[in-house]
């Protein structure tokens, strides 16, 4: 239209222009960010009408300097004169990658790799991509062009490579070996050059576009001062503690420094929060090489009825960041730390090719942020798949490419509004279905679909909340939470991997079936729940350990359907290169069968089974409560997969396995050589250890005059023993006479507060008991008694009858010995736990071949 006049302002505080008549201008910007630009355009009948965009004002990158680059589970592969473009991602579950057609987006292949692959690299010089498969310890190297697997590099086995990462320059392949806490250096034909073990697993790289710089995220964030207390500090001795970011030289490869991602201390609100950086993704280092920004979840350990007063909720326990390291001097800059509200883990960033823009995605909101790096700000978001962990920006900065972990789709987005016209669009230009065949049972697939989802109002509100928030990969997030407001109290995060079998959940035994936890999505995640308030109501279904909740909803059932389907334990890196026990664990496997498998023994290394509760001296008045009512002893923890889960016990007060085995101070105490021992042995266990059951005698009989039994613990977990009646027993499993036996011993008795003597268990009355002393104070483990029953003869089994009318120092863990002379009693002849016997009222009677 003639007449037009226009007015800029640049949105930089420069002065408007005046009115013109040309409708192109140009102005200088004095620094790189995102400025908004006003334009007013006049008519010549005074109507005005206001037109605006954001204006991207790129840093300086030097020309021909190359992008760094970061382990990712997407990737794009530029064209060449002979092949087009190719975007790849991995599938995690289908054990396999798939490559697309750049300009078609058609699916070109799905190429099998080695087990569980999770990141990829590619090296275009050599037209290679390289796999890291971490359960099968490997990493498949690909041609790109025919898309064939041209071999598999071995590496150490249990290792677990999660991030496969290459140098800029092509030259070099970095890996993360999760489970040894290793970082390898290799080169382009998989050799390798160098080693480098760090204090922690890990897991995400990036490498600077110099190539002279790695840095590495420490995934799972180390325990914090006082974690496991009722006082979480921010950092000790003036030192700040929080996440941690290894800057490490590589020529050769050294640690330079550990740059610590601060504990926020800022107020909870619905829009920001207190807490640790946790679950730390891959840094996405800026084209300029002058910044990088690390995204992850912040959990606010800080918070809780205990420990500040105010109870976890859904929006103040865990929250979405970003964090900014500064290159120059390696360290965080605090106060550009972008909180992503409405959402609870920012999985992975990337940067635009022109530095302009960061694109963070959120997993559990299944949405990307698109921020402002220079002015420390989310702009806006656009909506993804289930579970986006992956991202990748095409090399024209035209497309960003989203990988929907369980959506098993890639979405590509259009940037050509945002990044040309300067509008908050992204587009949808394609959903590429990544996997022909999915392997997960449909149940299953669903159930982890919840698992990761926090999107769905039924699962968690405001988007916040999902399982995996705090079991990324079923596993565990390393911290200690303030649980009482629900009931509990400190409780250390357990793994779920490999526990299927575990019996109840929870260090309390809280839950008895996977479908509890729709109480726990209501009431913390704030979700409305996978069955209708009718169902719930029904009966006591309401409240854990109430009228069952399996068959009610078949989402619910898938949810527990997935978590069913972790039955599997990672085998132990700490074994020797063959797979078998080291000289130490081998020793320690002796002690643990004669010391711990009254608890530990059998193939679970676990009697949780059995539904019982213990209380090994790990209780403290942090410990809380269990469901609201007393706290009597602490569900037995499987031992298979100690050698992942620091920090240990049910409050993450262990640093150490030796500090978890020291921690059993009402049982037995080991001498130092046996602890250490003893832990190398359970840092071995594993998914591969066979069960450890009581040493065999070889023989049905045991020979000998005395008598000592020793009880190791109680079946409801207290501190004492107590028996009605004590019988050996002969060849077909009779009592013998008793005639002329006699108690010589036992470590207590109670006199005062009842007729507990030991002369009782041998009176031929029921209703008369040994009991241990109680009036006075507590006798420590273990409690034992020592008969003589006059003459040597042959022993085939024994029969323990338990006091009627209640459980007090009824005995589940015990050993029994046979001696000739009463002074040297050797090794034990049947140790084990009688609660596998049946009903915990009932009379027991064991027999030595059986």
């Amino acid at each position: 239209a003639s007449g037009l006049r226009f007015a800029w302002d640049f949105g930089d505080g420069s002065a408007a222009t005046a009115y013109g008549a040309s409708n192109a201008t140009t102005h200088r910007y004095d620094a790189p960010g995102l400025y908004t630009v006003t334009v007013r355009v006049r008519g010549a009948d005074g109507q005005e009408t206001v037109y605006r965009f954001t204006q991207a004002v790129a840093g300086t990158v030097a020309t021909g300097a190359a992008a760094p680059t970061a382990t990712t589970s997407v990737a794009w592969e530029p064209g060449t004169s002979t092949q087009g473009a190719r975007l790849w991602v991995v599938n995690p579950d289908n054990d396999s990658v798939t490559v697309f057609d750049g300009t078609t987006f058609a699916r070109l292949a799905e190429v099998a790799v080695g087990k569980a692959p999770r990141t990829l690299t590619l090296l275009p010089a050599l037209r290679q991509a390289w796999v890291a498969n971490r359960d099968g310890a490997s990493i498949t190297v690909i041609d790109t062009g025919t898309r064939a697997v041209l071999r598999t590099l071995t590496l150490p086995a249990a290792s677990q490579p999660w991030g496969i990462v290459a140098a800029p320059a092509g030259n070099r392949v970095y890996v993360s070996l999760e489970a040894t806490s290793r970082v390898l250096q290799l080169d382009t034909a998989g050799a390798t050059l160098a080693t480098l073990d760090l204090p922690g697993a890990p897991r995400h790289m990036a490498v600077a576009g110099n190539g002279g710089q790695l840095l590495v995220s420490r995934f799972v964030s180390p325990p914090q001062p006082g974690e496991e207390t009722a006082t979480v500090l921010t950092g000790r001795n003036g030192v700040a503690a929080g996440g941690e970011v290894w800057a490490l030289a590589t020529a050769p490869l050294a640690l330079q420094k550990t740059v610590v991602l601060a504990h926020s201390t800022k107020a909870d609100s619905t829009v920001q929060g207190r807490g640790v950086p946790n679950y730390l993704g891959a840094p996405a280092i800026a084209p300029d090489g002058l910044s990088a920004w690390v995204p992850s979840k912040q959990d606010n350990i800080q918070r809780g009825r205990l420990r500040d007063g105010l109870d976890l909720n859904f929006e103040s326990t865990v929250r979405a960041i970003d964090s900014r390291i500064a290159m120059g001097p390696l360290a965080e800059d605090a106060g550009a730390r972008i909180d992503h509200d409405n959402a609870s883990l920012a999985s992975a960033s990337v940067f635009h090719p022109s530095g302009a823009y960061l694109f963070t995605a959120l997993e559990t909101s299944r949405q990307i942020a698109i921020v402002d790096p220079v002015g420390r700000r989310e702009l806006f978001r656009v909506d993804t798949g289930r579970a986006p962990q992956g991202l990748a920006v095409s090399a024209d900065g035209r497309t960003l490419f989203v990988a929907n972990f369980m959506d098993r789709t890639v979405g590509a987005y259009d940037l050509g509004p945002l990044v040309g016209f300067g509008q908050l669009a992204l587009p949808v230009k394609a959903t590429l279905a990544a996997v022909a065949t999915e392997k997960l049972a449909a149940q299953v697939l669903r159930g982890k679909q919840f698992f990761y989802d926090a999107r769905d109002t039924r699962l968690a509100r405001d988007g916040y909340m999902s399982c995996a928030t705090c079991h990324n990969d079923g596993g565990h997030d390393g911290r200690t939470w303030d649980l009482t407001g629900l009931g509990e109290g400190l409780r250390n995060t357990s793994a779920l991997r490999g526990r299927a079998q575990q019996g109840r959940l929870h260090w309390s035994g809280n839950f008895d079936e996977v479908q509890d936890f729709e109480g726990q999505i209501r009431a913390l995640a704030g979700g409305t729940g996978l069955m209708t308030d009718a169902q719930l109501a029904t009966g006591t279904r309401s409240q854990p350990l109430g009228n069952a909740k399996a068959g009610v909803s078949a989402d619910l059932d898938a949810l527990a359907a997935y978590v069913a389907s972790l039955d599997a334990f990672a085998a132990s890196p700490a074994r020797q290169a063959d797979g078998t026990l080291t000289a130490a664990a081998v020793a320690g496997r002796t002690v643990f069968q004669n010391q711990c498998i009254a608890c530990h023994g059998g193939s679970a290394f676990t009697q949780s089974a059995a539904g019982l509760l213990k209380d090994v001296g790990t209780l403290k008045s942090t410990s809380g409560t269990r469901l609201g009512a007393t706290l009597a002893g602490i569900d037995i923890p499987t031992l298979r997969d100690t050698w992942a889960t620091a920090p240990y016990l049910h409050d993450g007060s262990a640093a150490t396995v030796e500090d978890a085995v020291r921690a059993h101070t009402k049982l037995p105490a080991l001498s130092a050589a046996d602890v250490a021992s003893v832990a190398a042995f359970v840092r071995q266990i594993g998914g591969t250890e066979a069960a450890v059951t009581a040493p065999s005698t070889g023989a049905t009989t045991a020979r000998g005059r005395y008598v000592r039994f020793e009880a190791l613990s109680e079946v409801r977990g207290g501190p004492w023993a107590s028996m009605a009646e004590f019988y050996m027993l002969d060849g077909s499993g009779q009592p013998l006479a008793r005639t002329g036996w006699k108690v010589t011993g036992y470590d207590s008795q109670e006199a005062a507060g009842e007729d507990g003597r030991a002369v009782n268990l041998l009176d031929g009355n029921a209703g008369t008991i040994w009991h241990t002393t109680w009036s006075s104070g507590n006798a420590p483990y273990p409690h034992w008694i020592v008969i003589d029953t006059g003459a040597t003869r042959d022993f085939a089994g024994f029969r323990y009858q338990p006091r009627a009318g209640g459980l007090n120092g009824t005995i589940d863990g015990y050993r029994l010995y046979v001696s000739t002379d009463g002074v040297n009693w050797g090794q034990p002849v049947r140790q084990g736990n009688l609660s596998a016997l049946g009903a915990a009222e009932l009379t027991k009677s064991v027999m030595f071949g059986g």
